[in-house]
């Protein structure tokens, strides 16, 4: 008896279905069911869904790009993509995970946000920690994020010395300023509240 998989069928190409602005809207919304998208993300996906379609010889895919722009106004009409929304959920999930402010800016405008709604999405997030000015926020974040990496305080204190280089560099790559890095790498005791 064995156990592997057996014989293999021939490999058969998967059939394409042909590009049309109903198959474009059930790609959007297949892909919204499981995903929150910005508008630039939902439109990424659909293009490279045209560019797959092109390759195989599909002949709307010419005309397909128009068709996107279309699709996605109807999802934004809906109420199914909406960047700013996006925006406010992603920089409050980021900032959760203990992200900086540059870090959190940065994967906004990856995702193709606009800056405005990017300023508008951080002073959520900071009016919802209660925070009042960004510094006391950034600390915060930095704090969480030391916690979870387990740098500064939050390491063997044998190591602490040995390993403060590569905790400042983790802080920096997260998007905190060094002054901020090196108060949380650097401190003696916890901040109250942690």
């Amino acid at each position: 008896m064995t156990f592997g998989k057996g014989p293999q069928a021939p490999h058969r190409q998967r059939r394409l279905t042909p590009l049309s602005p109903a198959y474009l809207e059930r790609a959007a919304l297949a892909y919204l069911e499981r995903f929150a998208a910005s508008t630039a993300s939902l439109k990424r996906v659909l293009m490279n869904r045209i560019r797959r379609a092109a390759d195989a010889g599909d002949p709307n895919a010419e005309r397909a790009p128009e068709w996107v722009q279309v699709v996605i106004e109807k999802m934004i009409r809906l109420g199914y993509v909406n960047d700013e929304a996006y925006a406010r959920m992603k920089a409050a999930s980021l900032h959760r995970r203990g992200l900086g402010r540059r870090r959190v800016e940065a994967t906004l405008a990856q995702k193709g946000i606009d800056r405005r709604l990017v300023a508008s999405a951080l002073s959520a997030v900071a009016e919802e920690e209660g925070a009042e000015d960004g510094p006391a926020l950034e600390r915060a974040a930095a704090w969480r994020f030391a916690r979870r990496r387990r740098l500064g305080l939050y390491r063997a204190e044998a190591l602490r010395a040995e390993m403060r280089e590569r905790d400042m560099a983790a802080l920096a790559r997260a998007g905190f300023s060094f002054d901020i890095a090196r108060e949380v790498i650097e401190a003696e005791e916890l901040p109250e509240g942690l």
